[in-house]
This record gives structure tokens, sequence and C-alpha cells, in this order.
């Protein structure tokens, strides 16, 4: 899996040596989510930092209304984002 030219998207990681983002994937863990499937839910403390490799994620408000989508390439999660 060649996952470093997406971390590169990732404005904390745009301007990081090739040593860090190579250290960084060494360390990213694979999961695969089913259709349906919560990956993080509002009021949750966020300690994790996901990238869709493939597939598209919804999310969603408090009242479960859809608010946006994302996709191939997105990333998402982390103290810094807050999930609707």
């Amino acid at each position: 899996h060649n996952v470093g030219p997406l971390l590169h998207t990732v404005p904390f990681f745009a301007n990081a040596c090739e040593d860090f983002i190579d250290d960084i994937v060494s360390r990213l863990r694979f999961v695969v989510f089913l259709s349906g499937e919560y990956i993080c839910k509002t009021g949750r403390k966020g300690d994790k930092m996901y990238f869709i490799q493939r597939g598209i994620v919804d999310v969603l408000t408090k009242d479960g209304t859809l608010a946006t989508s994302l996709g191939d390439g997105s990333h998402f999660g982390g103290k810094v984002v807050k999930i609707f």
C-alpha cells in the first residue's frame, strides 16, 4: 500500500520530510469498515486519524441527516477535527 502521497494531502504533513512520512506510514494500521458501521460518534474523544483509501464515508449530523460524504483520498479524525 503506497499511502505516502495521501499523507502529503494533510496540511500537518504537507511539508514533512520523506523520512518522517516513511516513519508514519510504517506505523499505520489498515482497518476495514463494513457498510453501516460507525467509525466514530459525536462527543467521544478523538485520538485517531483515518485515511480513506477506497470507499465512501458519510458524515451525519446529530439528528442523522447527511452533512457530507468523504471519498477516496480524504482524511478525517484526530483532535483537531469536529465530526458533526
